[in-house]
C-alpha cells in the first residue's frame, strides 16, 4: 500500500486493512511476481472491497513455459487486483456457464 508493506494474506483467505481517509495504490506481490498497481481513493467512513487472484488457470498454470512468461516478461501482472461494488448483505452471485447472471 503505498510502497508499504500493509499485510500478508494467504491463498483462499480475507484481510481488512484500516485506513484513513485519501489516495492510495494497492500492489500485491508473491515471492518474484506480483500485480497491476491499482489506485484508488477512500473518503471518511468508506468501505471498498478488492479481488486479487493468479491470472494463471487450469492448464496454463501447469505449463513450464508460461510460467517463465511471466517470471520474465511479465512480472507485474502473474497477479491481479480490481476494485469490486459492495453487495448487499444477503446477495448472491449467480453465475450461467461461467459468466454473470443479469435478469
Amino acid at each position: 500500500m503505498n510502497d508499504a508493506r500493509a499485510g500478508a494474506i494467504k491463498d483462499g483467505e480475507r484481510v481488512r486493512i484500516e485506513l484513513e481517509p485519501g489516495e492510495y495504490e494497492l500492489e500485491l506481490n508473491i515471492d518474484w511476481c506480483g500485480s497491476n498497481r491499482l489506485s484508488f481513493t477512500i473518503a471518511d467512513g468508506e468501505k471498498l472491497l478488492f479481488q486479487s487472484g493468479c491470472r494463471l488457470g487450469g492448464l496454463d498454470y501447469f505449463h513450464p513455459f508460461t510460467m517463465l512468461y511471466y517470471v520474465f516478461f511479465k512480472k507485474n501482472r502473474y497477479l491481479y487486483v480490481k476494485q469490486e461494488p459492495i453487495r448487499p448483505a444477503g446477495a448472491i452471485d449467480i453465475y450461467v456457464g461461467g459468466q454473470p447472471y443479469e435478469p
